[in-house]
């Protein structure tokens, strides 16, 4: 039965699966979104899909022009530098909340999530599945702080900034970034030490500040 809820869930789910396509890189920056293409592409109707596109637009993905059409957001590496300086801090009070508060099952999913990371990021090809889990797993982070405002806004942070790694990444690069310093976070969430914890974040978002120069670079 298509209920009201199971109309909510179904453009939730597109809103993430369109969101995931321009994170990934999947869909490049200036790539127009035609309305036809993904009502048949998600089987949603005009009125729900412009709303998905609103969300993402208000995400900071999207440029919606008046008879202009939809196109997918320039990278904009100033915007790039403007996210992480705003996402440092905000990252070591979620490292903070999330040693405080995660939950035995939270830490048991991270735990499993990153063992899948850690094949996927030596599989041929995997590269757009790779990206959707490493998502999943930041977000999984975010939510163990048991702060759903600061994982919402720390998620939309993220989704900002993988989106400049992915879109730089081309065939043959290296996808994978800081699985130590992941490793060594689940250690600080298991011991719940949050000096360390911070240290970890502090090097780990300072070094893919640096990875991303150097990819601009080259």
């Amino acid at each position: 039965m298509n209920t009201p809820s199971n109309k909510k869930q179904k453009k939730e789910a597109c809103y993430q699966a369109l969101k995931a396509e321009i994170v990934t890189g999947r869909l490049k920056p200036g790539t127009t979104l035609t309305e036809m293409e993904f009502m048949e592409k998600f089987s949603i109707g005009r009125t729900p899909l412009r709303e998905i596109f609103l969300r993402i637009q208000q995400d900071g993905l999207i440029i919606r022009r008046p008879r202009g059409g939809t196109v997918i957001a320039p990278l904009d590496i100033n915007s790039f530098m403007y996210t992480m300086e705003t996402r440092m801090p905000l990252e070591l009070f979620a490292g903070e909340l999330a040693c405080k508060r995660i939950t035995t099952d939270q830490l048991n999913g991270l735990k499993t999530q990153l063992k899948n990371l850690e094949k996927l990021a030596y599989t041929a090809s995997a590269g757009y599945r790779f990206a959707r889990l490493e998502i999943q797993f930041h977000t999984a982070i975010y939510q163990a702080t048991q702060n759903p405002e600061l994982a919402t806004l720390l998620g939309l942070l993220h989704d900002k900034c993988a989106r400049v790694w992915y879109c730089l990444t081309t065939p043959g690069d290296d996808v994978f970034f800081g699985i130590n310093d992941l490793h060594a976070l689940m250690d600080t969430l298991f011991e719940k030490d949050i000096p360390l914890m911070k240290k970890i974040i502090k090097r780990h978002l300072n070094g893919f500040i640096i990875e991303v120069g150097k990819r601009i670079n080259t």
